[in-house]
């Protein structure tokens, strides 16, 4: 006579070999209304617990912690940064873009489609989004297809979240690194100054805490960094982590033109000042005329542009 169990789920009486899970008997009926197969690896995992990939042509399948987590995370994709055109970014100077959502529902559909590569960040609602290493026109081009497609997707931030720029730093001398270091403490109130105010004041992208005499008066600008924490306007300590320097202080934003923008400007301002001795920065920047030689520096396209925005946010 075939041996009979009570469902712990149902009561029913089965009859046969129960479908056992953490103790439990379970009739057929019930084990498959309560466990599945995870899509990827095949692993048993209860459905309550399972995770919908969104860009899956089946609605239906679920998918364990660690599948999903391999299909919604991915590392940006190398592209060729030789040979670029500079005719916007002024500079071939590679370049790196972070940028943090509140909200990038549906996002897998993205993988394959873009070079960004997406991770967590445990400071915003959403997901951060990071380019690979660019450079050039076409840099700027990989920077717009990304958002394109995130503004297809209806991507959006909100004032918890934050840009961040990378620019290459790796062909430089200590000379050039502490000239562009410098340049970059005399004009922080001028870049400051196109950023909305409630990003001055953010803990994570605040004002520098050195004086511009260090950078001038040390012979060791890698040692110095060293002693820098990373959540400044500029972060001068992403060099020794990163070999670039990182521009914190921008808002949030998935605005193509916003977001190129700034690359172009930084890029210019690096090439700018890196060679110039330090009387000529001071002469450049420490003076009244500093914001009508940072808009030279820029070019007349860029320099239109952030006067625009400087008026708008004073």
């Amino acid at each position: 006579m075939p041996a009979t169990f009570r469902c712990s789920n149902c009561g029913c009486m089965g009859t046969g070999t129960p479908h056992l899970r953490n103790g439990y008997a379970y009739c057929g009926i019930c084990f498959a209304r309560h466990y599945i197969h995870c899509a990827g690896c095949g692993d048993l995992l209860a459905r309550y617990a399972g995770r919908h990939i969104t860009s899956s042509e089946n609605a239906d399948e679920l998918y364990c912690s660690g599948c999903w987590r391999e299909a919604a995370r991915w590392a940006p994709t190398c592209v060729d940064t030789e040979y670029v055109s500079t005719r916007r970014t002024g500079s071939p100077r590679c370049f790196g873009v972070e940028l943090e959502t509140s909200y990038c529902f549906g996002h897998e559909a993205l993988k394959g489609k873009t070079s960004f590569g997406v991770k967590e960040d445990g400071s915003i609602n959403g997901l951060e989004f990071i380019s690979p290493i660019l450079s050039g026109d076409q840099g700027l081009a990989e920077v717009e297809k990304f958002c394109d497609l995130a503004a297809e997707k209806e991507f959006a931030v909100d004032a918890d979240c934050g840009y961040h720029l990378h620019v290459d730093m790796r062909d430089t001398t200590n000379l050039q690194r502490r000239h562009t270091a410098y340049a970059y403490r005399l004009t922080y109130n001028l870049w400051a100054s196109l950023v909305k105010k409630s990003r001055r004041t953010n803990t994570f992208c605040g004002a520098p805490e050195y004086d511009a005499r260090e950078i001038r008066n040390t012979s060791d600008f890698d040692n110095f960094v060293r002693y820098q924490h990373r959540y400044q306007f500029v972060n001068l300590r992403a060099y020794r982590d990163h070999t670039t320097f990182e521009l914190r202080g921008y808002q949030g934003t998935l605005d193509k033109t916003e977001i190129c923008n700034w690359i172009a400007a930084h890029l210019r301002f690096v090439e700018f000042v890196k060679d110039k001795t330090f009387e000529e920065i001071d002469s450049f920047f420490d003076n009244g005329q500093a914001w009508t030689n940072l808009r030279r520096c820029l070019g007349a396209r860029l320099a239109r542009y952030y006067a625009r925005l400087r008026t708008q946010l004073a």
